[in-house]
């Protein structure tokens, strides 16, 4: 194997991409998870209720971007 050291902007780089990846997965799990408490009607959740829950959860991950977003 080649023992040379992986620049530090690649690192960054994959780093950035990875929470740019993940911040799509969440929008995505959001959005499933939502439609499929409003189709479980044992919780008998409304629409305003859910829309609250998912409001939470965008909210969250934009002050989390906003938190650790400077780190890189």
């Amino acid at each position: 194997m080649n023992s040379q050291r992986v620049p530090r902007r690649s690192t960054y780089t994959v780093l950035s991409a990875m929470g740019y990846f993940l911040d799509g997965y969440d929008l995505s799990v959001i959005s499933v998870f939502t439609y499929a408490l409003l189709q479980y009607k044992f919780w008998h959740y409304t629409s305003l209720e859910l829309g609250f829950v998912s409001g939470a959860a965008l909210l969250g991950a934009m002050v989390g971007a906003i938190i650790f977003g400077p780190l890189f």
